[in-house]
């Protein structure tokens, strides 16, 4: 058994990038002076050296890509003789094979080198741009590209990859190359260090996704956080390791297994693991054969229609065990009731689809579900490794929060997604009274999707399915993310857009500022805080307090000539209760972000992930570039959990952004707003109409006649004894200064 060090893989990747840069330059130079009939494809090493003897005597060669091709034979040196001291050829013909053809591709590099420096002269002003173009690529991203078959070598390729040695071989009319970049073919040694990669990379995940749903189970985090990283994790897989054909990987990792010498990335941190599960050849294989078995079966042609009865979970899920015979029993017995509960839910219609948004990027909360439904519905379809990654997650999901540290949790989290969506239903209700009392305000133009959704709750919590699938962590989990996620948009639509909660900020913050004094009231201070962004727009107002709020509501410019401030432009009033600014619901919460964006993280979200700075703050195009290269030259394990600790303050955090109830938040505003219209009607000069406006009249008035007070010398030094002032203050200090956020936190679940 041979260890492999991070130096072997560092070297690896080194030479590959390097080979990649001069190759490049090599294939665009060539067609540019119009000598290259394949547009740059190289087929054999042969092709290489031809195309450079066909470049002008005395060419321009840049500094850098002489410096590329110098790295990349030393690199190259350097892994081929650790892979010799492996001692794999001693065993393998084929590997002895590889041996030769890397020792001659060297030779070629070699006098790619000599012919270049021989007959060139250099250049060093010649941009090196070219050497940094795609850095950050998805070194798997081409897996996909080719078709499954036991008796071929599966050829790995990537952005950075090297040619197989053969002097005549023609160039394979198969390839895809991502970008349409050059990419050509890995050598044996390659191929054997990118699968062993993949393959830990796999099982590292796992192991990573097992854990959060452990703590789960034991109240370190919420049920609905362990989903969403678990579907994060399912949905990078596929990206990284693009529709990899299964049946492929799984050949060619038999065939490099039986070198009887195991790559370990013991020095890498994010690559260990403890099941071993993708390691192991049987374990590699279960899904796969379970998948395949299944939809072959004439009997599983026709839908049972009780699929969706009870199911003791806990006498079929079993816990981790080192006796694979009565594990890999309970295993197949869960797996296959499980895909025939699924395949119940693709025939007929699923509850939660009433809620579900059908543009989204994933229209479909449940990650699985579209996956399976393409292989059923297409048998010859060849069965990807996202697919058979799910599948694991879901039964290891399963069994972390079933049997953490080896105990058996009874929690029914079918139960727990019911309870939560009653919650939600509950408050959805409350909501639409709020606004029925007031049919004449402007947040009456939501009711009919707020009763669209409290229709969707209704129909799911009524919906009687116990089934094993249903059951599961994962799926139920994901049931909560997407209703906790609808809850987040309705309510943050009625918070940001119909203004009544910006109104009550906006008095709030005058208040503060204009005097010292004046009692805080916690609730409304991280109110503030959260809607900085939203409803400050970064920053609170210490002045022009008036102008600060019609800008928050999106007031326009009035152009209207005014005696008091000829030589100023103002902004127009804003309408009561709706704001002309729309805000949206994002780069509040990295939680919700991901998911409605389908879980594809963009460079922002990584930059936030990485950084501590607010999510509404704009980045640089250096910053992103930055962020997706740390972000996708570790493990997906070190970044998963980095996003983990990140999102986990978020619900457990001083402002737990996704855990509140932003639709209890905005009948607190409405209310309050109303109240505060009441307490002005004694002042005989307000004309009001509460049901209407619900004191956002009096606010907007109040704010500019504190401006008028500051802005004149004398009326500033009665402002502390102006009525309209002191009655707001009355109004704030009947408030619970007591109460805080916790009062508007979900308590269902999460």
């Amino acid at each position: 058994m041979a260890t492999l060090t991070n130096t072997l893989i560092d070297f690896h990747h080194s030479y590959k990038r390097t080979t990649k840069i001069a190759l490049d330059w090599l294939s665009t130079q060539t067609c540019s002076v119009g000598n290259w009939e394949s547009k740059g494809t190289f087929g054999s090493t042969r092709e290489i050296i031809d195309c450079v003897k066909r470049l002008p005597d005395r060419y321009e060669v840049p500094i850098f890509v002489i410096t590329a091709l110098r790295e990349a034979i030393e690199a190259r040196r350097r892994v081929h003789q650790m892979y010799k001291e492996l001692h794999a050829s001693a065993s393998d013909a084929f590997a002895q094979d590889s041996d030769d053809a890397h020792e001659a591709f060297i030779a070629r590099l070699e006098e790619t080198l000599y012919i270049l420096q021989s007959n060139s002269k250099y250049n060093p002003a010649i941009s090196q741009k070219a050497s940094e173009n795609n850095q950050n690529c998805n070194r798997f991203a081409s897996l996909g590209s080719r078709t499954a078959n036991y008796e071929n070598a599966m050829e790995v390729e990537d952005t950075a990859s090297t040619a197989k040695i053969d002097e005549n071989r023609p160039a394979k009319t198969e390839t895809v190359v991502p970008d349409d970049r050059l990419a050509l073919e890995d050598d044996d040694l390659g191929e054997w260090i990118e699968l062993s990669y993949f393959i830990y990379s796999l099982d590292a995940i796992l192991d990573q996704t097992k854990k959060y749903w452990t703590e789960g189970a034991n109240g370190i985090l919420p049920i609905c956080l362990a989903a969403w990283l678990s579907s994060a994790a399912f949905h990078e897989v596929g990206r990284r390791y693009k529709k990899c054909d299964y049946d492929t990987l799984l050949s060619e990792w038999t065939r490099h297994r039986m070198k009887r010498i195991e790559i370990r990335f013991n020095d890498i941190p994010g690559l260990q693991s403890e099941t071993r599960r993708f390691t192991d050849l049987k374990g590699l294989s279960f899904h796969r054969s379970l998948l395949q078995h299944y939809r072959t079966l004439q009997e599983n042609a026709r839908v049972v229609p009780e699929a969706g009865r009870y199911e003791d979970f806990s006498k079929i899920i079993a816990p981790f065990s080192k006796d694979n015979k009565e594990s890999a029993f309970h295993d197949h017995l869960a797996i296959y009731l499980m895909l025939e509960h699924i395949r119940q839910l693709l025939a007929s219609k699923r509850a939660i689809a009433a809620i579900e948004t059908p543009g989204a990027p994933q229209a479909v909360c449940e990650p699985l579900l579209p996956f399976i439904d393409q292989v059923f519905s297409d048998k010859e379809l060849p069965i990807y490794v996202q697919l058979v990654f799910g599948m694991e997650m879901l039964l290891a999901s399963y069994k972390g929060y079933t049997w953490p540290d080896g105990v058996l949790n009874r929690q029914n989290c079918r139960i727990l997604v019911l309870q939560f969506a009653l919650e939600v239903q509950k408050s959805f209700s409350e909501t639409i009274r709020c606004i029925q009392r007031r049919r004449e305000s402007a947040s009456a133009f939501n009711l009919s999707d707020l009763q669209s959704v409290l229709d969707g709750l209704e129909g799911y919590t009524r919906e009687n399915r116990f089934d094993l699938y249903s059951q599961a962590p994962w799926t139920a989990g994901c049931h909560i993310v997407e209703i906790l996620s609808v809850a987040m948009f309705e309510g943050l639509h009625l918070c940001c857009d119909t203004g009544y909660l910006c109104a009550l900020l906006h008095l709030y913050n005058a208040l503060r500022k204009i005097d010292s004094n004046f009692r805080q009231i916690k609730l409304l201070d991280q109110l503030c805080e959260i809607f900085l962004d939203k409803l400050f727009l970064g920053v609170f107002p210490t002045e022009n307090f008036s102008s600060h709020f019609r800008r928050a509501m999106g007031g326009p410019l009035n152009w209207e000539a005014n005696v008091k401030r000829s030589n100023q432009m103002e902004l127009s009033k804003p309408i009561p209760g709706i704001s002309m600014r729309k805000t949206g619901s994002t780069r509040l919460s990295e939680f919700y972000d991901l998911h409605i964006f389908g879980y594809e993280p963009s460079a922002d979200f990584w930059h936030f992930t990485f950084e501590a700075k607010p999510r509404w703050q704009p980045t640089t195009r250096r910053e992103q570039n930055e962020a997706l290269k740390r972000a996708y030259s570790s493990p997906l394990t070190v970044s998963l959990e980095k996003v983990k600790e990140n999102v986990v303050q978020e619900f457990n955090g001083p402002l737990p952004v996704a855990r509140i109830n932003y639709l209890a938040v905005f009948v607190f505003s409405a209310n309050s707003m109303e109240e505060l219209c009441k307490s002005f009607s004694a002042i005989e000069e307000q004309k009001v109409q509460p049901d209407r406006d619900l004191g956002f009249t009096v606010v907007d008035s109040l704010l500019v006649q504190i401006v008028d007070h500051q802005r004149d010398n004398k009326l500033r030094l009665l402002l502390p004894y102006w009525k309209p002032v002191n009655n707001a203050k009355l109004f704030f200090n009947g408030l619970d200064g007591k109460q805080s956020l916790e009062q508007f936190l979900w308590k269902s679940a999460i």
